[in-house]
């Protein structure tokens, strides 16, 4: 309990060592990692190289489940629990509302067969379970199921209510017809399923309607995680893979042997991009943050 206390008396004070953190966070805004690539699905019809890799780690019985998140209806989503490859496909694509994801990640690996799980999240959720499986602290702590993390980059998720009735008021938009939301420049585009752009909106406009909780993130490559993954709107045929871990670069690895993926190393480039993004979220964080102080 001391520790728990010292360490927050340091931040309130606001210490050097507290800006020393600023200062490491800051100088590599990605966090620590092994390699970063640009990384293509081989065979994967659908879906991208995290679909890929997820059912790698199915066929080769390396998991008994990924744990992903399928869109059920315009922005909606639901939690999955994948034990085949089919339904690893069926949950590939983008989500930006807010999931109840730990209820039911936590009911499944609680109270199901499952002994060995990957799972697809934030990282918000990539912190929460990578502390859990580091941490343990409770009876009802499921970390030792959790075999790999794979996080996503992530700006934020919207407040679907109020983000709903913005865009239809202001764009026109049927939520429900809404299939993709992706990054493109400084805009998020809105398709539907036939891949017509329904409208393309300033970020710059769209993130007074994320969650309160992701406007004080400062996470933005789930720094978390055993393995990262990405898109960058120039590269749109590839994913930024980061690997953080000795077990994430095992599984990349052993998806290029068994050629499931193809990889190039990241270009400068690509880094200066991931790295641009990630400083922005936490200035933004802190912006947030101080309004609050």
């Amino acid at each position: 309990m001391y520790q728990v206390w010292d360490v927050l008396r340091k931040v309130s004070q606001g210490n050097k060592d507290t800006c020393i953190w600023r200062e490491e966070r800051m100088s590599s805004p990605i966090g620590r990692y092994k390699k970063i690539y640009l990384a293509r699905p081989v065979n994967v019809q659908e879906g991208g190289v995290v679909t890929a890799i997820s059912c790698f780690l199915l066929e080769k019985k390396k998991v008994d489940a990924v744990v992903a998140v399928r869109r059920s209806k315009g922005l909606e989503g639901k939690v999955v629990i994948a034990t085949t490859p089919e339904d690893v496909v069926k949950a590939s694509g983008s989500r930006w509302s807010l999931i109840p994801y730990m209820k039911t990640l936590r009911d499944t690996l609680t109270e199901g067969n499952i002994g060995r799980a990957a799972v697809i999240g934030l990282p918000c959720q990539m912190s929460f379970l990578r502390q859990m499986k580091e941490f343990p602290l409770l009876e009802a702590d499921f970390g030792e199921k959790i075999e790999l993390l794979i996080g996503l980059f992530c700006i934020g998720t919207f407040a679907q209510e109020i983000f709903k009735s913005y865009i239809t008021s202001r764009y026109g938009i049927k939520t429900a017809d809404v299939e993709q939301i992706t990054i493109s420049g400084d805009n998020l585009v809105v398709k539907d399923a036939s891949a017509k752009v329904l409208a393309e909106i300033p970020i710059s406009e769209a993130l007074k309607y994320l969650q309160t909780g992701c406007l004080l993130c400062s996470d933005y490559t789930s720094v978390s995680a055993d393995i990262s993954a990405g898109m960058m709107p120039e590269q749109p045929d590839a994913t930024i893979i980061i690997t953080r871990t000795d077990k994430g670069e095992d599984v990349m690895r052993e998806a290029i042997d068994s050629g499931v993926i193809s990889v190039d190393p990241a270009p400068a480039g690509v880094v200066e991009y991931v790295e641009k993004q990630a400083l922005e979220k936490i200035r933004r964080a802190e912006k947030y943050m101080s309004q609050l102080l």
